[in-house]
């Protein structure tokens, strides 16, 4: 009898015994992707987000200041001679939806035979942080961004200090010293005092090399009283040089290697600035389009929340095609989003003099 020894059974790979043989490979590639995703974001999580269903954009409103006014009994709130009602300014910030952003592989079924299970979880882990640091860096320029435009409402603080963003320069290229960061996070503490920015939700990114200085000053005698971090937290070591982050003058600092490293060059990058970039951030200030800018000079940048914005269209989802004249499967993971400035004045720009 044909096939009488045939066993079709025990493959890993069905769910439930189902038709499809690869449908739990798939869901586990898939979730590990995200995960990777998520865990190597940085900056993304610190910053507004929103998921639209339909459209290709999505508008934050952007509003002015109330004032207050005593009252004087016997008068009219309504009348509008009296000066009780706030006539608030509004504007409104639109951030488009950038084309789809794809990290693609394919996997060899040589090496899936021979070596199952270790191929897939690299080329997941890297498909994940492939996404993950060109979200970042996304992120990271339209910080800079923020911190080189100005609000487009005519409104200042409570103090009367402009609502705009702002550029703290320290020392020369490659020279600033632990000392010169301390005092820069604090001048912007101060800037962000003024303006009103809520204390929480403050942060501060700064390169590997900043980082480093500062938790050299953080170990001396003339600034430990400044700063705040939880070598306890169970995912720091000290001796490794893997601290939490660290707490000073209000901002949670993380280290970040995305910053521009050669001032002139962004623009010519294919991820920074080309047609498929909906949102010009920079505007007159950069390049006219895209994230692409000369700031290789930055060495970090002070943020809230509420400096920039991220409209999510598609998160990150991947899918499996069998190719049979490859002998392989495609993997593809995608997402789609955009970013755009909100509030300038909750950025700070950190760099030196070029």
């Amino acid at each position: 009898m044909a096939n009488e020894f045939d066993f079709t059974g025990n493959r890993s790979g069905a769910n439930n015994a189902g038709a499809d043989k690869r449908e739990l490979f798939l869901r586990v590639f898939s979730g590990e992707v995200l995960s990777n995703y998520e865990t190597k974001l940085a900056l993304v999580p610190l910053i507004r987000s929103r998921t639209i269903a339909v459209g290709k954009s999505a508008t934050f409103p952007i509003y002015g200041k109330a004032t207050a006014k005593w009252h004087t009994p016997g008068q009219n709130i309504l009348e509008a001679a009296s000066g009780y009602l706030t006539d608030f300014k509004y504007g409104e910030r639109v951030i488009t939806i950038d084309n789809m952003l794809t990290a693609n592989t394919m996997i060899h079924d040589v090496d899936e035979l021979m070596n199952h299970w270790d191929v897939r979880g690299p080329i997941a882990t890297e498909l994940g942080y492939s996404l993950a640091r060109a979200m970042d860096g996304f992120a990271m320029r339209t910080m800079i961004a923020a911190s080189v435009s100005t609000n487009p409402i005519s409104n200042t603080s409570g103090n009367g200090t402009a609502l705009s963003g702002e550029t703290i320069t320290t020392g020369t290229a490659g020279s600033v010293t632990g000392a010169q960061i301390v005092d820069s996070l604090f001048s912007a503490q101060e800037k962000f005092d003024n303006k009103d920015v809520p204390e929480s939700g403050r942060f501060c990114i700064v390169r590997p090399e900043q980082y480093n200085l500062l938790r050299g000053a953080a170990s001396s005698s003339n600034y430990a009283f400044r700063f705040s971090s939880d070598f306890n937290s169970g995912t720091a070591n000290a001796g490794m040089g893997t601290a939490a982050p660290i707490e000073i003058a209000g901002f949670k600092v993380i280290k970040s290697n995305l910053f521009p490293r050669d001032a002139g060059n962004e623009a010519s990058d294919a991820l920074y600035g080309n047609a498929n970039i909906a949102n010009d951030v920079f505007g007159a200030n950069g390049t006219g389009y895209g994230y692409g800018a000369s700031n290789g000079d930055y060495w970090g940048v002070c943020g809230h929340a509420d400096a920039i914005g991220v409209v999510k269209k598609l998160d990150v989802s991947t899918e499996m095609e069998r190719k049979i004249e490859y002998q392989g499967t495609l993997v593809v993971s995608k997402l789609m989003a955009g970013f755009g400035v909100l509030r300038p004045e909750c950025a700070i720009g950190l760099k030196w003099t070029a």
